[in-house]
């Protein structure tokens, strides 16, 4: 009798710590994808065309005599919402004292937290890519 009871009480306790640590979120890292691809929208507020383009992690792009890089781009499952994050660096190709270098973070949900000061182009993060686009794509979309 006391083998049965001492039985139960395993199997409770463990039923209790299984269901206790699945049910609970409190202690759990949320799911961090690092991103091999970025999608970002560009417009250019003089002309108004608008781009959005395709480009691999660490390849330098030109658009408009500008150039850029993205870094990293990683996608963080938070409570089941997707924040894209990604690390880009634009510069002016003809180094002009009144548009100032960006090196940061974009973030998707919350553009103007961290955005571009720039006159003419305006660059907001679309999402990271799970796969390698292996080469750039920049498509005029109007």
């Amino acid at each position: 009798m006391p083998l049965i009871k001492f039985f139960c009480l395993l199997i409770f306790s463990f039923l209790l710590v299984t269901f206790s640590s699945t049910n609970s979120d409190d202690h759990v890292l949320h799911k961090e994808e690092i991103g091999y691809g970025v999608v970002l929208k560009i417009l250019n507020k003089v002309s108004t065309k608008r781009f959005e383009v395709v480009s691999p992690i660490g390849q330098s792009l030109e658009l408009e005599m500008h150039k850029f890089v993205v870094f990293k781009c990683v996608v963080i499952d938070k409570n089941k919402i997707d924040e894209h994050l990604a690390l880009l660096k634009f510069e002016s190709i003809e180094k002009n004292p009144n548009v100032p270098d960006f090196l940061g973070w974009l973030i998707k949900s919350s553009p103007s937290l961290n955005n571009i000061e720039h006159p003419i182009l305006d660059i907001k993060l679309e999402s990271c890519l799970k796969n390698d686009p292996l080469f750039p794509n920049i498509k005029l979309l109007n």
